[in-house]
């Protein structure tokens, strides 16, 4: 895929965050939707589910995601796809450079916390949706792209596009963010995820 057909979903996912952004900031009803879906929870927040998307949102917290990004460097050196080691840690710390700017920017209050988990940046937009959209993807298009054939080519990233929204769902049902967090989070993280394909198409034409 070349890197100029995919300035147009660039382009997307960077208008559409922004309207995000002066939605959160400027409408209400935002904020009133956002505190209602979070308070639809609250009969689910009980064990062992509480366990499990605590075990699951922890897939995309730094210290997993830079693990995952260490260990895929390491693959990919192996396999002889250096070209993709650059992109994806780009595309990564990029990513949290935005995230964490525009946290402090717009300063946004986090739902209520429960006894289990808490935390204490700005709420939007989630990191752990951006970083997980961002190195999930960006592994997703690998094995697609470059992965063994038949079944596993298809199953595996199909996993893990699961896994992404699942920690997207985890940072709702851990009353840690609101559903436009989330959102925000997956905005920021495909911008940079497909800035990393991008990036990998170009280099793939420079080193030929």
């Amino acid at each position: 895929m070349s890197g100029s057909r995919l300035t147009g979903p660039m382009l997307v996912c960077a208008i559409a965050f922004f309207a995000l952004s002066a939605a959160v900031l400027g409408w209400t009803w935002i904020a009133a939707a956002d505190s209602a879906l979070n308070a639809s929870f609250g009969a689910w927040r009980v064990e062992p589910l509480l366990s499990v998307f605590l075990w699951l949102t922890a897939l995309g917290a730094s210290p997993a995601i830079a693990a995952v990004c260490l260990t895929a460097t390491a693959l990919l050196w192996v396999a002889r796809l250096p070209r993709f080691i650059a992109p994806l840690w780009i595309a990564w710390l990029g990513g949290e450079a935005t995230t964490w700017s525009i946290k402090f920017l717009v300063a946004r209050l986090r739902p209520d916390f429960l006894d289990v988990a808490s935390a204490v940046s700005p709420s939007f937009p989630s990191a752990h949706s951006m970083s997980a959209m961002v190195v999930y993807g960006f592994l997703a298009f690998l094995v697609a792209r470059h992965g063994p054939p038949g079944r596993l080519s298809l199953l595996v990233p199909t996993a893990l596009a699961l896994l992404i929204l699942t920690v997207g769902f985890s940072r709702m049902f851990l009353s840690l963010h609101y559903v436009s967090d989330v959102l925000g989070g997956f905005l920021v993280g495909g911008f940079w995820l497909l800035s990393a394909i991008a990036l990998s198409s170009a280099r793939r034409g420079v080193l030929r």
